[in-house]
């Protein structure tokens, strides 16, 4: 169930691509044309499509033979299923929260807690 929501991380290192520049070295009679440098520059480095499933993500190397999923999902803290105190509220609440760490990018985390993804 977990997608990505955010723009992937290009070749450039960015998230989107820098604008081309114009060369000038090209031959006479031939115009620089900056969608067109836009465009190959895409071609050769593409945005994923957002709302992808992360188990769709390119599995990564754990041995000579085997591989394993680019993201951990781990569930942390209590798990226990508490009743609302709010009389209003039917939904059982609970403290545990949702880790899930990428294994490619060292650092990316994202965390579900209380119904909110931070």
């Amino acid at each position: 169930m977990w997608v990505h929501a955010r723009p992937n991380i290009l070749l450039n290192g960015r998230t989107g691509h820098l604008p081309p520049e114009d060369p000038g070295n090209l031959p006479e009679g031939e115009e620089f044309d900056p969608e067109e440098a836009k465009r190959q520059l895409e071609k050769a480095d593409p945005y994923d499509v957002l709302l992808k499933k992360i188990t769709d993500d390119a599995p990564i190397n754990t041995g000579k033979k085997f591989k394993t999923s680019c993201w951990s999902v781990r569930i942390c803290g209590d798990t226990t299923e508490y009743k609302n105190e709010n009389p209003a509220i039917t939904a059982p609440r609970s403290n545990a929260v949702v880790v899930v760490r990428s294994l490619v990018w060292p650092g990316a985390y994202s965390f579900f807690y209380d119904g909110k993804v931070q």
